[in-house]
């Protein structure tokens, strides 16, 4: 793969991250944020978009293609300065609309992203510490930052379900991943599912969870049905081009948070 395709791939494969995590944010705040309260909701979005994005970019980042490729260093910059400048002016806006609490849960999540790149720490080595702290840095910036607008507000039922809910989705959004990177993570020492358990095992596991997740949210059947048909044609796709089978995977969470919106 020539290093501009490998760039482009990068790019569009960072940027689903973060359309996900804004189509993400747009459902937990339709859910627990009232109608005469969501004046900021758009831009706290915008917000967790940028920052995703940035996250992303960096965590992801390729130091052998770094220091070989001219080329990947300015790209590697120039959208470093565009996510994190972009979220930084918005984050900088937001400040005084946001309660201390989601700040202090920005800030959790922030330590956590830091934790989890730097490899001494084990974050991405341990197999449980590693599925916890991604599906907790997603479900902080997500979901938490808008039950955290006015928590007395929600019932406890309400909150149980659809925390239980988007958990169980974030984290089996993870396996997709773990089936493809079998071996690039053994290399890396990335301890994942799919080391432990054989690829069947695995599609079990996935569909467990799925038959779960469409038990405690059957208001939002279609949207999940579509999860299931995604991951199929994922798992599929992922023994032809790995490349596209990781694109098809990343966008899962932005087709499910569009479709929660339209119709869920």
């Amino acid at each position: 793969m020539s290093v501009f395709k490998n760039i482009l791939y990068d790019f569009i494969l960072n940027f689903l991250v973060a359309l996900s995590v804004f189509f993400q944010s747009l459902v937990s705040a339709r859910y627990f944020v009232p109608e005469n309260d969501r004046n900021n909701i758009l831009q706290i979005s915008a917000f967790n978009f940028f920052i995703s994005w940035a996250a992303y970019h960096v965590l992801r980042h390729d130091r052998k293609k770094h220091e070989s490729s001219y080329v990947y260093r300015r790209y590697f910059f120039i959208i470093l300065f565009i996510s994190a400048g972009a979220g930084f002016n918005i984050g900088q806006k937001l400040y005084s609309a946001l309660n201390l609490n989601q700040i202090l849960n920005y800030v959790f999540s922030f330590i956590l992203v830091i934790l989890y790149g730097i490899k001494s720490t084990g974050f991405r080595q341990r197999l449980i510490v590693r599925y916890i702290t991604i599906v907790l840095v997603w479900f902080s910036v997500t979901v938490l930052t808008f039950i955290l607008f006015n928590e007395k507000s929600n019932s406890l039922s309400k909150l149980s379900i659809f925390s239980l809910s988007r958990s169980l989705l974030f984290f089996i959004c993870i396996l997709p991943f773990d089936i493809i990177d079998k071996e690039s993570d053994r290399k890396d020492n990335t301890s994942t599912l799919a080391h432990r358990l054989s690829e069947k095992r695995m599609y079990t596991l996935i569909g467990i969870i799925l038959s779960v997740l469409i038990l405690i949210s059957y208001r939002e059947l279609f949207s999940l049905l579509v999860v299931v048909w995604m991951m199929a044609i994922t798992i599929w796709l992922s023994k032809k081009s790995v490349g596209a089978g990781k694109l098809l995977a990343e966008s899962i969470l932005a087709v499910e948070g569009i479709l929660n919106l339209l119709i869920g």
